[in-house]
């Protein structure tokens, strides 16, 4: 038997023109429902990679195009906007439980030579709703359950170091009112 399953690729087609072409794109889209109540659905798109028995489960890497000269492509992930009634989707990134050391999830912008260095935003939504607040922003170290010697997980916040200049400064401050 095989070692090694088969690989199922699908690739867009090249654009070869020397000025201003644009490869072809590659889409995959749910199927659409036109139920007349709530209880009709669109399909989802699910990636999955393999499983394994005794190594390891496959990879799933989501990678935007590199440029010689330019830049690389963008990396766009969200939700639609609800319709009439209902929420707009959620957006949620878990690793999964494990009997050992459960998976991190990291963040991390990548470095420069030329120019300054890239943010990360982290925006709680606005609401204009009367009575009503906008959304929290919650950093919640892990918990240690355990009642022989379980310890909470650590929070820390440090500014960028800086080599021939000022330090990164570190600004908390509560919101304005405008209420009279």
């Amino acid at each position: 038997a095989d070692r090694t399953g088969g690989l199922l690729t699908a690739t867009a087609g090249a654009a070869t023109n020397t000025e201003g072409s644009v490869g072809g794109a590659l889409m995959l889209t749910g199927g659409a429902s036109s139920a007349a109540d709530t209880l009709g659905a669109g399909g989802d798109i699910i990636a999955t990679g393999g499983a394994a028995e005794q190594g390891d489960g496959g990879n799933v890497q989501i990678l935007t195009g590199a440029s010689t000269l330019a830049s690389s492509g963008d990396l766009a992930m969200g939700t639609a906007d609800s319709g009439l009634s209902g929420n707009s989707g959620n957006v949620m990134i878990d690793t999964g439980d494990s009997v050992y050391t459960a998976g991190s999830i990291s963040m991390t912008v990548g470095a420069t030579e030329t120019f300054y260095g890239g943010s990360i935003y982290a925006t709680a939504g606005t609401t204009s709703a009367e009575d009503e607040s906008g959304g929290a922003v919650m950093v919640t170290a892990g918990s240690g359950t355990s009642m022989n010697g379980g310890a909470g997980g650590a929070l820390a916040f440090a500014a960028g170091q800086g080599n021939g200049g000022a330090g990164g400064a570190v600004a908390v401050s509560g919101g304005l009112s405008t209420l009279n």
